[in-house]
Order: C-alpha cells, then structure tokens, then sequence
C-alpha cells in the first residue's frame, strides 16, 4: 500500500509511505484451489462425456455397418449383407438404425426370393423354347419329307395352311387356297382345298 507522508511542496518530489504484507500464502491456497477445481471438473467432464462417445461410436458403428451392407444387395451379395447387418433380437428402445437393419433384411430376403424366382423362370422358358424349337425342327423335317399338307383352324374358321416343299412341286401350285363356302361355323366337309 502506498499513502503520501506530507503535502506535495512545488519543486520537491513527494515522500511515500510503503506498506508491504506477504499474500504468499494466500496466493498459493487460491492456486491450488484452482487447480483442484480445474482437476475436478475435468474428470466430472470426462465421466459425463465418456458415456455419450460410447454411446455415439456405437451407434455410428451399427450406421456403419448398415451403409456397408445395403451396396451389397446390389451386389446380389445377400448372405453377407445379412450378416453384416446383424440386427439386434429384441432392443429394450428401437431406434431409426434398428428399423433399418430389419428393412435391409427383408429387403435381402425378398431380393433373393425374386432372384431365385426369376433364374427358376428364365430356365423353364429356356427349356420350353428348346422343346418348341426342337418340335418345329421335327415338324419341318417331316413337311420336308412328306407329302402332306396341314390345315390348322381356329375357332373362327380362318385357317392357316402349310405344305410340304414337294406337295407344292406335285401339285405344281406355289401356294395352297383355302376357301369357305358358307358362313356358318366351319367343319371339314365345307371346306375345300385348291
């Protein structure tokens, strides 16, 4: 503390009292109350935001996992989608990701289905087109061969007509009539071929 002894005199410098007190102490009591508090609120910091990282690395651990696998189902990789998906039994609080890792499973599964579905179509229409073209091959062969002619009507009575190759050479016709006669429903004594 400083404190004047006497008046100022014009021309003399001033003569200063000087109080010292030692706050040494005192001033290392505050900084070790300081540095306490600071290292208390640092650890309650640290234990108040320990559970929410865990909390957040584990949901976005299950985000993760759930964006890795739905490329895979484009992929037609739908067991390991499946697996990676890993969707939780019975969560105590269903949240967004759970709701999506069961979609992404039943997409996976309907995927497959479908897939599975469309290669067990596309090898019967494989094999029904097989027998049709090996029917057609027979029935070619056997117009080639013979001497025939094959009428095939509908239910209208228009009529479609193929011969064999040496029908057309013994009749001396390039093409086969068909005609009508009357209008009532078609049977084979009113037709007559040309």
């Amino acid at each position: 503390m400083f404190a004047p002894l006497d008046a100022q005199r014009p021309g003399q410098a001033p003569a200063w009292l000087v109080a010292l007190e030692d706050v040494s102490a005192e001033y290392r009591r505050i900084r070790h109350e300081s540095s306490v508090q600071f290292a208390g609120q640092l650890v309650s910091s640290v234990l108040l935001l320990t559970p929410l990282v865990l909390l957040i690395s584990h949901l976005f651990g299950r985000m993760t996992r759930t964006a890795q696998a739905v490329p895979l189902l484009g992929q037609h990789a739908f067991e390991e989608a499946r697996a990676l998906l890993q969707p939780r039994a019975r969560p105590v609080f269903a949240d967004e990701i759970d709701r999506l890792d069961r979609a992404a499973v039943s997409l996976s599964l309907r995927l497959q289905r479908l897939e599975s579905e469309a290669r067990r179509h596309a090898g019967q229409l494989q094999e029904a087109l097989r027998r049709v073209s090996s029917e057609r091959d027979f029935n070619q062969s056997l117009l080639d061969t013979a001497q025939v002619v094959i009428l095939t009507l509908d239910g209208a009575g228009h009529g479609a007509a193929q011969r064999a190759r040496r029908g057309a050479a013994v009749s001396g016709s390039g093409r086969l009539q068909v005609r009508q006669r009357h209008q009532r429903p078609p049977d084979r004594r009113r037709l007559c071929c040309a």
